[in-house]
């Protein structure tokens, strides 16, 4: 089945448009402008769209089980009310010179975020994971942009992309301890830089490419493409499916990085896009589970 027409969802562009989640109790998608430290939502089924700003930069969110969102900040991991804009801090990590990035729920309802060097050196970034008890612990170091995380529909295998390296890779993921090993190359990227992903029903990953215009579906078990979604912007960020069958493939990308002429060239950077009834569905996120 071929893609619909792909739409802009709401007359808004964001800066750096990043981290859309599916949150499928109030049919709405929740996206993030990490720049402008705002957090947007569109209620689809009524096409409201809002907008909550807070005193500081949230750059990944996850639907917590007890309700409401838990967030990665630019300093740590955070509880944040979309009624209000509060951030109440549930543990702090300064790391000189990097800010939190993408995170995403693993399968036991641990939250992992990533940190990204601001000047991009090499190496001087991590991933943590905030447990289900508040704590947090190291999950893997030696990063530059820590990026795009998806785990396999037999939760076995964690996907991760730390986005300097131009690939995807995948570790053995042990549900019964959190732990990864085995690192091993999914795909190599040559067209763009790899930024957010996503995974869908079939267990194909969908990898947002920065600076490449596209969004491509790759097989993880042979790294091949197997589609590609043009974009009229390069610098195409995540995507996430929604919807009531999680058949609409919603698409952030940022104005970030673009010069004036490229902005020109460019007037709808920034945008949420979506291919509605795209021929392909997802799967619920995991929530982060505190107290489990």
């Amino acid at each position: 089945m071929e893609h619909s027409i792909l739409e802009i969802v709401v007359e808004h562009k964001c800066v750096l448009g990043e981290g859309p989640i599916w949150d499928g109790v109030s049919s709405q998608l929740i996206w993030l402008d990490i720049d402008e430290m705002e957090i947007h939502q569109y209620l689809e089924k009524n096409q409201v769209f809002k907008t909550t700003k807070f005193s500081k930069k949230v750059t990944a969110v996850v639907l917590n089980k007890n309700g409401g969102l838990v967030a990665a900040v630019e300093d740590g991991f955070a509880a944040i009310d979309l009624e209000n804009g509060a951030v109440k801090m549930i543990a702090t990590i300064n790391e000189k010179g990097n800010r939190f990035n993408d995170g995403k729920c693993d399968p036991n309802g641990t939250f992992w975020a990533g940190t990204t060097s601001y000047k991009e050196i090499i190496g001087s970034a991590n991933v943590y994971e905030l447990n289900t008890n508040g704590n947090t612990k190291r999950i893997l170091e030696h990063v530059t942009i820590s990026n795009g995380m998806a785990w396999s529909l037999d939760q076995q295998t964690f996907y991760y992309i730390d986005t300097p390296t131009c690939e995807v890779v995948s570790y053995k993921y042990h549900k019964n301890t959190g732990a990864i090993e085995g690192k091993k190359t999914v795909c190599k990227i040559n067209y763009g830089y790899p930024d957010g992903m996503t995974i869908d029903a079939d267990g194909m990953l969908w990898i947002a490419l920065w600076d490449g215009g596209k969004l491509i579906r790759v097989d993880p078990e042979s790294g091949v493409i197997l589609k590609e979604v043009l974009l009229p912007v390069s610098n195409v960020t995540c995507c996430v499916f929604g919807g009531d069958d999680l058949e609409n493939l919603y698409i952030t990308t940022a104005r970030s990085g673009l010069s004036e002429q490229e902005l020109l060239d460019q007037p709808l950077a920034g945008s949420l896009f979506v291919l509605k009834n795209s021929g392909f569905k997802g799967v619920k996120a995991f929530e982060y589970n505190a107290g489990k």
